[in-house]
């Protein structure tokens, strides 16, 4: 998602309606000015970004798989798209876009065929409903499907909802070889079917009661493993937290979209895949962020 700005978000939503005035302009991640209001004027899509290992780009290198898996698995989601499943769900689960939580969420783009973003102009190429070509960029293949202003608004108000949420959760991650790693100092030992086979069970055994977080301390090769799982992160300024906002890049987005999936004091009921490996989800609390 790249035109997250919360004041942009509110804007946008105050002119969604009857038209309403322009917002002024201004640069956003992307190299252009953000389109004129109101949203008729403007494109949204739910995109879906699956990046893979590469030495130009960090995004890319935080996933861990190859190239020609990252383009077989944009490829095949892609196809299921086509085939009217809903981009949503499936953005949710795999895309690494911040806004894949939120539906695969693009964020509001120019209506402009000429415009500098490939993406934005492969979005600008297709009508309401359509599918974009597959797109190599920055590392990863991505692709969108454009949605009409109904929809667009519903995106709006969820990313923007998404965006003020703050969860605690606890994980345990079981990595398998191959699989790109949270920790250097790790040599996983098990494969990919030893991993998922110690996941589940020890997910039945968490389901049937026993305490997460000793199960954390027993299991997950995570350095969070020490307080029991739970996740915390350093802040620049050196403190600590284990609030995790929803668009926070250093959680897989699997493991967020698992995690709005699951009720407070619950575990989620399945075992959560991700480019580093399985993870085991429970949430302690989730709330409104300051």
């Amino acid at each position: 998602m790249r035109h997250g700005l919360p004041a942009l978000l509110l804007a946008l939503l105050a002119a969604c309606g009857d038209g309403g005035e322009p917002v002024p302009p201004g640069q956003h991640p992307g190299g252009h000015r953000p389109p004129p209001r109101p949203l008729s004027d403007a494109l949204v899509g739910q995109e879906i970004w699956i990046t893979y290992a590469s030495p130009e780009h960090q995004e890319g290198r935080r996933t861990g798989i190859p190239k020609e898996e990252a383009r077989r698995r944009a490829e095949d989601l892609r196809r299921r798209v086509l085939a009217g499943e809903d981009p949503g769900p499936l953005a949710r689960r795999h895309s690494n876009a911040p806004g894949g939580v939120a539906d695969g969420y693009t964020g509001v783009l120019p209506r402009d065929p000429r415009a500098p973003d490939e993406r934005d102009r492969a979005l600008a190429a297709v009508p309401v409903g359509g599918v974009t070509e597959l797109v190599d960029w920055m590392g990863g293949y991505w692709f969108a499907k454009r949605v009409d202003i109904a929809r667009g608004r519903e995106l709006v108000r969820l990313f923007a909802t998404l965006e003020a949420t703050c969860l605690r959760l606890r994980a345990i991650w079981v990595p398998y070889r191959g699989v790109h790693l949270l920790r250097a100092d790790l040599v996983p030992t098990l494969s990919q079917e030893e991993a998922r086979a110690l996941a589940e069970e020890v997910l039945g055994r968490a389901l049937a009661g026993e305490d997460f977080a000793a199960l954390a301390r027993l299991y997950s090769r995570d350095a969070s493993r020490e307080h029991g799982g739970l996740v915390r992160f350093e802040e620049k300024d050196g403190s600590v937290t284990d609030c995790l906002r929803i668009m926070d890049a250093r959680v897989p987005g699997s493991v967020v979209a698992a995690a709005l999936e699951t009720e407070p004091g619950t575990v989620c009921p399945r075992v959560v895949e991700s480019p580093y490996g399985f993870f085991l989800v429970r949430v302690e609390e989730r709330r409104t962020a300051r």
